[in-house]
């Protein structure tokens, strides 16, 4: 159903290639215009544009019932129609409004001629939209969805009393349609023009400080190796272990030729495996995803990268959390910051062939400091206490200790001590220091319980 009241709100937009109003008055719909057709041109031409009711359109032109019989039979210029449309409201983007109504965003901003697609879209304002999705759309969506296209255009609203529903008959009512969120495209003509990581920042979205942190963890292999726990990779952590054995036997056959990925493939690899976390999150999230912030989103795609999309779905808490977070974002937002901390300390998936290890331990304490966006100075006690969790695991599951404990300190900017009464402390590092073994008498930087 359109989302305004055409008695009240609708407006005559310019448009006065495609529409005219009429000079007369109407007692009918809010706004009534006229199309002027071609000979041989149909009625489908006109309600397929716009979102128009059959049902109304008969109504308002009872002399032409008898052409629906045959939709090829043109219409004669001057035929009357309502002519809805959709009414911004607050947070209304191009793109959200687009999205809704099967469009492309550029056939949004050609409908009502918008020639900046970042351009305000104005609260209140009408705006045209197509009622069925256009052929550029539905071939953009779905090869990414599970289940055809569907998508049902609003009706006109028609003049009828307002009817008083009762709580018992409210449970019964259907959630209202969405429109299917459009998941990032990677295109061939994007994705041949990558060749370092400023592209890849281009393409995807993503910060360069995001991918330096990433090529950190994972390392950059130019050929077929094997990660920590013996599973197949190439280039910044592209997993092969969970991918089609035709690609295995590929980088097989190029490392047996001796051929090695030059940084161009590397980096067209990362952003390929980068948008497919993207789009995991946004199945995920859905339209939460995009109300998070730079930071928040980077850190949930490294997750996802991490431990693929699959293993993060199974994150109930977390995903309950972050959309909690997200829905009180505007209402209450001390709400909306607590429940962002309890999704920050469900960056726990610390274990890999069914051992802890040092490195993922390392690399949540760094998903957590980027999915709050502070310091661990500032943090509150409760998250400080998920962070040393992963600061001691890492600790113990580390190979080489002191090394562990630099680098973390390092990345944290800090030490974390737990003092007497079993509160973690932050303390700045003021100069190299390194981890003293719990079996000497001396004061530890790190208390590790005694097994």
């Amino acid at each position: 159903m359109a989302d305004f009241d055409y008695n009240f709100y609708m407006k005559p937009l310019e448009f006065s290639e495609v529409i005219q109003k009429l000079p007369e008055k109407t007692d009918k719909a809010g706004f009534v215009a006229q199309y002027p057709l071609d000979n041989g041109k149909g009625w489908g031409s006109i309600t397929t544009k716009f979102l128009i009711d059959k049902k109304d359109f008969i109504k308002n032109n009872p002399q032409l019932k008898k052409y629906f019989d045959n939709p090829k039979l043109s219409i004669p210029a001057g035929t009357k129609f309502n002519v809805p449309g959709h009414r911004a409201k607050k947070g209304d983007t191009a793109y959200s409004i687009a999205n809704k109504y099967g469009m492309t965003v550029k056939e949004f901003l050609e409908l009502n001629k918008i020639d900046n697609k970042t351009a305000k879209i104005m609260n209140g304002q009408v705006y045209y939209v197509y009622a069925k999705p256009s052929e550029e759309f539905r071939k953009k969506i779905t090869k990414s969805l599970e289940k055809p296209l569907d998508v049902k255009p609003p009706i006109a609203i028609k003049d009828e009393p307002k009817v008083e529903i009762s709580s018992s008959a409210k449970k019964e009512i259907k959630v209202p349609y969405k429109a299917p969120i459009i998941p990032i495209n990677l295109d061939k003509t994007t994705l041949a023009s990558i060749s370092n990581k400023y592209d890849v920042c281009k393409a995807t979205g993503i910060s360069s400080d995001f991918i330096d942190k990433l090529t950190e963890f994972e390392g950059k292999k130019r050929e077929l190796s094997a990660d920590a726990i013996q599973r197949p990779v190439i280039g910044i952590g592209h997993d092969l272990s969970c991918r089609p054995k035709s690609e295995l036997k590929k980088y097989k056959a190029m490392k047996a030729k001796g051929r090695k990925l030059s940084d161009k493939e590397i980096y067209q690899l990362l952003a390929k495996d980068i948008v497919e976390a993207q789009n995991g999150l946004i199945k995920i999230f859905g339209e939460n995803y995009f109300k998070l912030t730079q930071k928040q989103k980077e850190a949930l795609i490294d997750l996802a990268f991490n431990i693929g999309n699959g293993a993060l779905a199974k994150s109930k808490n977390l995903i309950k959390y972050v959309n909690e977070a997200c829905n009180q974002k505007t209402k209450n937002p001390k709400k909306s910051a607590a429940y962002f901390y309890k999704a920050a300390m469900e960056f726990d998936h610390r274990s890999a062939g069914g051992q802890i290890q040092a490195g993922l331990c390392k690399r949540r304490i760094n998903n957590i400091i980027i999915f709050t966006g502070q310091k661990p100075s500032q943090m509150p006690q409760k998250v400080l206490r998920k962070l040393y969790e992963n600061y001691t695991k890492g600790i113990y599951a580390s190979k080489n200790k002191t090394e562990f404990f630099r680098t973390t300190n390092e990345l944290m900017g800090c030490k974390l001590v737990k003092n007497s009464k079993g509160n973690i402390e932050v303390i700045p590092i003021q100069k190299p220091t390194l981890l003293v073994a719990n079996n000497q008498q001396k004061a530890t930087d790190v208390r590790l319980k005694t097994t």
